[in-house]
């Protein structure tokens, strides 16, 4: 259910927050009208919790009830190869969606080598993959923790939901952390809701070692820590779990909704092994059993045999059965007295125990207590005990507990034990429990000697009782009675704001038939009903809460408008054909079109850090495009409601590698723009445009296979294929030029008027002229650079050069006439240019030693070569003074 007022809190929490700003679309029409102002707003960076807080406020909206199955077994395997038998009575059971076996001594404890040598997971896989064998094909092995000897193989059938699976490992064994003892667990979110853990223990060993296990249990819990779950687990507390904000580092066993316990917990029973032995013997096999499962069962001595005293002296109408027996042994089983005084896991239950002891047998026989030299005395070693944590809104205050007094001698009762062993229930024989589960197996034996810490290496803390987390009936059990309640009640049910967590017991026995360890396997199978998330459902609440922050949002995020300066409109910047020197120029308007400030900035996209590329610049508009003007629209720009800026985009191309890249069509003169608003999305900007091929930059190799007739250099890299060529020995754009700056001199120099004096023109008095920076009469850089265009648009398409439409390319309609002075002063920059900028220059490098030889004259080739290796004002004054000399020998 959502939370009374949770919405108003959000909204008053974030109203004061940076807010979101979105991708705005790029549009040529009129802005829109700015939105009206909202008093609630969300944080970028909070949006994220928001909707967390409010998925959560929302389960009860997409949690259902959910039924799984579990089934949990516990061997000590003593050393023993006897994987194979797991197929015996570790069994699919149809129905059951999860599986958890607790091993035991899967490698020899005995040898200290082990404690600190790495263990190969060959032992661990051959478990593994028999128990892989006994289940049906799609369950999976989430996980496998082993420490030591302890190994937990936790199954999952295919079609539950369940995930956030983490282990841990606790060592108890000696100094207190070494792994011979401890316990490992798993812990894994079903349904994204219900935490389920599993703990394989092993506890200290012999019968005097109560208080040692129940420290070894109580270390478990306070030390298993587990990694904290997914983001995804919305949990069952009535509050939102920490992590609904800041993800914990981790979490404990206080966190899990549920609890097995399984494992070797070692406790015996305080009684004489002699009198426990007679109490049991009757209910031996008397012949061990056929080698197959569906043969009869072994069978049993009848009637049994009479033990001292008698029933009858005792208690006259008193009858002895195995359930009386063993309910009457129960009294004085260790963990239950623990149990039940608060000392060990006090907050768990255990099922109905109708079998007999699990320890200790002899390897490979039915009914035969230990027979060595120790003859150790039978015991319920082999527990399995599960726990239904309370929610801390509903838990009772912490109960007393009265503190049994810690027992040195074991007594007999016997007579005591007959005579409550009353035939009020049914006989229960072997593999028993709540339901008949018959199976066999063997293999050998090895006995178990344990490691043991003198309390001076290991002082046992003073226990405290986790009062907050006991089940009534326990806390029941000790305040109202002081006789001990033997059984718990096999189910319980906790309430939580979004349905019940039922947890019941339904089977819980040994496993007598297997002979392959000196320990009986027991296993138990369990019915769990837990609100659980149904992912259709869940998707439907996220989707309109996601719907709700992104209407909040909309009221308050500012609202960017792009406006390209095209004509006719276009969502685009589009340029002319580019020319080399041909300069273009488009706007684009950026306008805050909302009611709160917009932070803007154009970001790099390439690996060279530039926001766009080298042909284009950016700058605002009336500020020149200079290198602090981009950093400024780098920088960022703020934007108040209703402001406006204007950025002046600008295309030029003359850097020499740029036209080869664009020539050879490497490069292209498409780009895009990224404009970034702070804290919203990118609004991209594409640039478009062609290019016209120019011989500026190409090489003489190139050149000459032009053939005539097919537009000159442009037409050439139109054509679809290369002609093979080449087709003149000499480039036509040098016979044009050459030609026409011979004709435009001659022009030039004869024109001189009555009132001139030949001592005044520029091509007598200036030597070097037109060739020599320093000798041009037209100066204007921007009027040259447009007839400029013109000769390299007459030259790349084989034109003529005093062609107006070809010289006036670049012009606007009405400048004024090029002059013919002016043509040809340009014409001669060009020419050398043209020549300085070839790539392999005018006589390459390896036929320098060729030009020597064919010129016979080593000057006159080092000056020709002058153009190649960087000497320009040389090469154009060597020029300059052929051109005068020959005009002075013509008489001009």
């Amino acid at each position: 259910m959502p939370m009374p007022g949770e919405w108003d809190t959000a909204i008053a929490t974030l109203s004061d927050a940076t807010t979101i700003i979105s991708n705005s679309s790029i549009t040529s029409t009129t802005s829109p009208k700015p939105r009206p102002s909202s008093s609630s707003s969300l944080v970028t960076t909070e949006s994220h919790v928001y909707i967390r807080r409010k998925l959560l406020s929302r389960r009860s909206e997409f949690l259902r009830p959910n039924n799984v199955k579990i089934k949990a077994g516990t061997w000590n395997a003593g050393n023993y190869n006897c994987w194979e038998d797991i197929k015996d009575w570790f069994k699919h059971e149809e129905g059951y969606d999860v599986y958890a076996l607790a091993l035991q001594e899967v490698v020899d404890i005995n040898q200290t080598a082990n404690f600190i040598k790495y263990i190969g997971p060959t032992v661990a896989l051959r478990w593994k993959a028999n128990v892989q064998a006994s289940l049906p094909e799609g369950f999976q092995c989430v996980a496998s923790p082993q420490l030591i000897g302890m190994l937990l193989l936790v199954f999952v059938s295919p079609t539950l939901a369940h995930g956030s699976v983490s282990t841990s490992t606790v060592g108890t064994g000696l100094m207190g952390y070494v792994g011979n003892k401890g316990g490992v667990g798993v812990r894994l979110v079903l349904g994204d809701t219900l935490r389920l853990t599993f703990i394989n223990c092993h506890l200290a060993a012999f019968a005097n070692a109560v208080d040692r296990r129940n420290w070894d249990a109580s270390e478990i819990l306070r030390r298993m820590w587990f990694d904290a779950v997914e983001k995804e687990v919305v949990g069952l507390s009535p509050d939102p779990p920490a992590n609904a904000i800041t993800p914990a580092s981790g979490e404990g066993i206080d966190k899990t909704d549920i609890v097995i316990w399984c494992g070797d917990l070692n406790y015996r029973i305080d009684l004489e092994n002699k009198d426990v032995r007679a109490l049991l013997q009757p209910y031996m096999p008397a012949d061990f059993p056929p080698a197959h499962n569906d043969a009869p069962s072994p069978k049993v001595a009848s009637p049994p045999v009479p033990l001292p005293p008698t029933p009858t002296e005792a208690h006259p109408m008193a009858q002895t059965t195995l359930h009386g027996t063993i309910r009457s042994l129960l009294k004085h089983d260790q963990l239950l007295k623990a149990r039940r005084a608060g000392k060990a896991l006090a907050d768990f239950k255990e099922g109905k125990v109708t079998f007999l002891p699990t320890y200790k047998y002899d390897v490979g026989k039915i009914g035969q207590w230990d027979s060595s030299e120790k003859a150790r005395a039978p015991g319920w070693c082999d527990r399995i005990l599960w726990r239904v944590k309370v929610p801390s809104s509903s838990t009772e205050g912490p109960s007393t507990s009265t503190e049994e007094k810690r027992r040195t001698r074991s007594y007999s009762v016997a007579s005591d034990v007959l005579a409550a062993a009353m035939k009020d229930e049914d006989e229960v024989l072997f593999e028993t429990g709540f339901h008949d589960d018959e199976n066999s197996g063997s293999e050998d034996e090895d006995d178990e000697e344990d490691l043991v810490v003198s309390r001076a290496e290991s002082p046992l803390p003073v226990y405290k009782p986790r009062n907050s987390m006991m089940s009534t009936t326990s806390r029941h059990s000790r305040n109202s009675s002081t006789d001990t309640v033997i059984y718990d009640d096999p189910s319980a049910v906790i309430s939580t704001p979004f349905g019940d967590i039922t947890m019941e017991q339904l089977s819980y026995t040994s496993h007598q038939l297997i002979t392959s360890s000196d320990h009986k396997p027991v296993s138990a199978t369990f019915s769990l009903t837990y609100p659980a998330s149904v992912s259709d459902l869940r998707t439907k609440i996220h989707s309109e809460i996601a719907r709700e922050v992104d209407k909040l949002e909309n009221e308050r995020r500012p609202v960017v408008t792009v406006i390209i300066d095209s004509t006719p409109s276009s969502d685009f910047v589009s340029f002319s054909p580019a020319r080399y020197l041909l300069s273009q120029r488009r706007t684009i308007t950026v306008a805050n079109t909302g009611t709160t400030p917009a932070q803007l900035s154009f970001v790099p996209t390439g690996t060279d850090n530039r926001i766009c590329k080298p042909y284009y610049t950016l700058s605002l508009l009336d500020t020149p495009a200079t290198s602090s003007s981009s950093s400024s629209l780098t920088t960022g720009a703020t934007l108040q409601p209703g402001d406006v800026i204007n950025i002046l985009i600008t295309l030029l191309v003359s850097n020499k590698a740029d036209i080869i890249a664009l020539n050879d069509k490497s490069a292209v003169l498409d780009d895009v723009l990224v404009l970034r608003i702070t804290g919203g999305r990118d609004i991209f900007i594409p640039i478009s445009s062609t290019w016209l091929p120019c011989s500026y930059g190409t090489t003489l190799k190139e050149l000459v296979r032009i053939p005539e007739g097919v537009g000159g250099f442009r037409g050439y890299k139109a054509l679809p294929a290369i002609p093979d060529g080449p087709f003149y020995s000499a480039p036509r754009e040098i016979y044009k030029i050459t030609q026409f700056l011979c004709d435009g001199l001659a022009d030039v120099v004869s024109t001189l008027w009555p009132d001139e004096k030949i001592e005044d023109k520029r091509w007598f008095s200036q030597l070097g002229w037109p060739f020599l920076e320093s000798t041009w009469g037209y100066k204007d850089p921007e009027r040259r650079r447009k007839v400029e265009i013109g000769v390299w648009e007459a030259l790349d398409t084989d034109g003529e050069f005093e062609d107006l439409k070809t010289l006036r390319v670049a012009m606007e309609e009405g400048e004024e006439m090029v002059h013919k002075e002016e043509l040809v002063e340009v014409a001669a920059e060009v020419v050398v240019k043209w020549l300085a900028g070839l790539t392999d220059g005018v006589v390459p490098e390896e036929m320098w030693e060729e030009v020597v030889k064919a010129g016979g004259e080593a000057k006159a080739a080092e000056q020709v070569c002058l153009y190649q290796s960087g000497g320009l004002e040389l090469g154009r004054e060597l020029q300059c003074r052929t051109t005068y000399d020959s005009l002075r020998s013509d008489g001009l």
